[in-house]
């Protein structure tokens, strides 16, 4: 079997954008940093980021009407969201 590998490999130019934007804002924040769903789908990425204090907010379809009652600490506190 031959493998072929791909000349470019990796994340596109807009995921990098991302991940480099947030890593920067949390080394010059000290408040929680809240994504609307998560910013890549990439899990592992999210992981780590979510490690450094970034809180991934569930997205439904409903998103408003669940959520208009709950406060978004209440809202990362079920998600184990945490600072640390």
């Amino acid at each position: 079997m031959k493998i072929i590998l791909a000349k470019n490999a990796g994340f596109c130019w807009g995921v990098k954008r991302v991940v480099k934007l947030t890593k920067e804002k949390i080394a010059k924040s000290n408040s929680k940093i809240f994504t609307h769903g998560p910013l890549i789908h990439n899990q592992e990425v999210i992981r780590k980021l979510e490690e450094k204090g970034v809180c991934t907010l569930p997205v439904h379809r409903n998103c408003y009407q669940r959520y208009i009652s709950k406060s978004t600490r209440d809202i990362c506190t079920d998600r184990g969201c945490t600072r640390p």
